[in-house]
């Protein structure tokens, strides 16, 4: 017996209804919320996370060692800051 659409599909149609009602209160407390310049920075900020979790997909796909990718995101998290700023974390940096 086939299923129809909405019953293979069920659990991820409430997840992207919740999301449209989320969005729809968002909009609705806030007249920035849904304006270009937040949805860019939401993206922006969520670009790194949706880069790795490509590269993981990806090593995944070919059969490919696990990155361990909360450990490379926690290390690079930690280190970024110092990097940007030029802060010397060990005393033979240049």
């Amino acid at each position: 017996m086939r299923r129809s659409f909405l019953q293979r599909h069920s659990l991820v149609l409430v997840v992207y209804g919740m999301i449209l009602v989320l969005m729809f209160i968002g909009a609705m407390n806030s007249e920035r919320f849904l304006s270009l310049r937040n949805l860019t920075n939401v993206l922006r900020q969520a670009a790194y996370l949706g880069t790795a979790a490509l590269g993981e997909m990806l090593v995944i796909l070919t059969a490919g060692i696990d990155l361990s990718i909360g450990s490379l995101v926690n290390f690079v998290s930690w280190s970024q800051p110092f990097l940007w700023t030029g802060i010397r974390i060990m005393s033979g940096w240049q």
